[in-house]
């Protein structure tokens, strides 16, 4: 008890220092801004121990100065600022849109922000169960971390693809190989040697669940000796817990019981290492043979573990006890608990199931009375239709004449709109054709192709994924009218991914939208941006060093202006050359939609080619779309 209340004495103490220390920083004052944002960035610091919602509240400031400073970098440092706190109060939908931001604008940003970006993103996708997002977001953040010598970070991308692998989709093969890397990074010379403790315990609990316990008990064991040789016993309590479940299973049951009670020790009250050592323990006793031992144990488990599942797992074990003990009654009353808390669960989901037939019982019934209510007015229809059919047989012999010249007029005008429409149709296969042209596709999967012989599996998983998907959005648009925008700049974004898979990112690429709302509201017509922005990466950003291709989305005077600008050599008066086929194809089918959109739908689009001056190099294509869209889906 005197323990504990020194404790509680400590954390006090230390609560007081932060509130004075955040208190004496907010008394400042300074005239130049990037100063100001140091400045704020140390609050941020202090309150993220004290209260997190006022430290989200400085970080809102952070964000405001930066956005006045006009500086890109520190704009998107206090966008990662606020994305880890957002992270931390379960904001991952709010975390995710700043640091996609930074995505969408990391031309203008530095390497170290570029790889922090990706790595972040690649947490909140694992929050959001967007398991495929996260291992390309890791596999870009690690590679980054490479190039800029930090294995630190590199280390822990790697052991993040390690545990979504091994732990979420059961692939332990995949969780060893890069839990294996990040051992290998995190052992070099300057890396912090509690991210290597970190590393190895993660090897520990791959290898345990998969019962390879001669595997991890060596790697229990070596991040042990770390921690005593550096004296840093951050991860010490999970190393004790950690060999003390080994010695478990190995059966040598003296050593575990040693590792698990000096577990307890080191750890807190009710801390969850504490409560995974209080349960082996009590296995621990209970396969000796002593269950009055094992029972203090597993109470202390039911007692603190968080957990239904875990309170009546430490129940069943509680059961057994009492029946070696011979004390039934008890026994019978932890089972009758165990029964309830079951019970209370299958209630549930029970009465979800009877609401779920419930509803769909009602929606059938509702369904037969709309069925024969359309049967009822069926007849009173036909009912209707023969007392008039005699007098609108005479009247039809004097309206014989007018109404042939209308029946002609109205033929006329429906085979007219027929042969657009099928114009049209034939125009959109033609443009699905020319977005699914043969040289990409040859070259996607010849490098899908390279990647599985060089035995490089993540590569290829990643790059099919990304093309299978790419796919699936252009046949499920191309049968489609209008689509929302931002469904075809995510298609765009997805595209550019791919070609810079396939060049061995040869170029770099960048999506600005001016308005966000624009994208919220707005719909274009399908495969109209697609075929620019290939021809600005096929024809520009490769022929160019540090090639570059740029999208950028505004309003102009109640239009839409959608601009696809490169920096390669001037693809206009190269167009009748060798090679230029796709890109004078492309153009053609461009012309021939817009000038179908115009006369169908009545909707005028425009566009213009234009080259860089003053000797630079680089073309720029911008599409005029009318905002007219919006009635079109209202």
């Amino acid at each position: 008890m005197a323990q504990e209340e020194a404790v509680d004495r400590q954390v006090d103490q230390f609560e007081l220092s932060l509130e004075r220390k955040a208190d004496s920083l907010k008394g400042l004052t300074f005239d130049d801004k990037l100063e100001e944002i140091k400045h704020v960035r140390n609050i941020i610091r202090v309150y993220r121990d004290l209260n997190i919602d006022s430290a989200l509240a400085f970080s809102n400031k952070e964000l405001a100065l930066a956005q006045d400073l006009g500086d890109m970098n520190e704009l998107a440092m206090a966008r990662l600022n606020a994305a880890s706190m957002l992270i931390q109060l379960e904001r991952d939908a709010d975390s995710k849109n700043l640091l996609l931001k930074n995505r969408a604008e990391r031309s203008e940003i530095n390497d170290t922000l570029k790889a922090l970006t990706e790595s972040a993103l690649s947490n909140v996708f694992i929050n959001t169960g967007e398991y495929d997002k996260s291992i390309l977001a890791s596999l870009a953040a690690a590679n980054a971390f490479e190039q800029l010598n930090d294995s630190t970070n590199a280390g822990f991308c790697y052991i993040s693809l390690a545990e979504i692998y091994a732990l979420v989709l059961d692939n332990h093969e995949e969780g060893i190989k890069h839990i294996e890397k990040a051992i290998l990074f995190l052992s070099a010379h300057g890396a912090p040697k509690e991210y290597l403790i970190a590393a190895l315990l993660t090897y520990g609990e791959l290898s345990v669940i998969h019962e390879e316990y001669e595997v991890a008990l060596p790697k229990y064991l070596q991040a042990e000796q770390i921690a005593i040789d550096n004296n840093d016993f951050w991860y010490y309590p999970d190393i004790l817990v950690g060999l003390g479940k080994v010695y478990y299973f190995k059966k040598e049951y003296e050593k575990s019981i040693a590792y698990l009670q000096k577990a307890i020790e080191q750890s807190s009250v009710n801390d969850s290492k504490m409560i995974r050592a209080s349960e082996y323990l009590g296995r621990n006793y209970m396969d000796l043979g002593k269950p009055a031992k094992a029972i203090s144990h597993f109470k202390i488990c039911v007692q603190n573990e968080l957990t239904l599942q875990g309170r009546n797992r430490c129940r069943e074990y509680l059961v057994q006890c009492y029946q070696q003990t011979s004390d039934y009654k008890k026994a019978f009353e932890l089972q009758q608990e165990i029964i309830v808390s079951r019970d209370s669960i299958n209630e549930s989901k029970q009465k979800e199931k009877v609401t779920e037939i419930i509803e769909g019982y009602e929606n059938e019934k509702k369904q037969l009375q709309i069925e024969q209510l359309r049967s009822e007015n069926l007849q009173k229809e036909n009912y209707i239709t023969q007392q008039y059919f005699a007098i609108l047989g005479i009247v039809v012999l004097f309206l014989l004449l007018g109404i042939g010249g209308y029946s002609w007029l109205r033929i006329r005008q429906k085979l007219k709109a027929g042969i657009g429409e099928m114009e049209n149709a034939q125009l959109r296969q033609r443009f699905l054709r020319i977005q699914l042209n043969p040289h990409f596709l040859f070259h996607a999967l010849s490098s899908i192709e390279g990647y599985i012989y060089t035995n490089q599996k993540e590569k290829a998983a990643a790059f099919l994924r990304n093309f299978s998907k790419l796919m699936r959005k252009i046949l499920e648009s191309s049968d489609r009218e209008f689509i929302p925008l931002v469904d075809d700049i995510e298609m765009i974004q997805e595209y550019m991914i791919l070609q810079q898979l396939n060049s061995e990112f040869k170029f770099d690429y960048s999506i600005n939208v001016s308005d966000e709302q624009v994208v919220e509201t707005l719909k274009i017509p399908p495969m109209l941006i697609q075929p620019f922005v290939e021809n600005a990466i096929l024809h520009g950003a490769l022929n160019a060093k540090n090639g570059m291709v740029t999208l950028h989305v505004t309003l102009e005077n109640d239009r839409l202006q959608i601009a696809i600008n490169d920096n390669g050599p001037s693809s206009i008066n190269n167009l009748r050359k060798s090679g230029a086929l796709h890109r004078s194809m492309s153009i053609d089918i461009v012309k021939q939609r817009i000038r179908h959109l115009r006369e169908i739908d009545g909707i005028e689009i425009h566009y213009s080619f234009s080259t860089a001056s003053d000797g630079q190099e680089g073309t720029s294509v911008v599409l005029d779309i009318p905002l007219i869209y919006k009635q079109h889906f209202s």
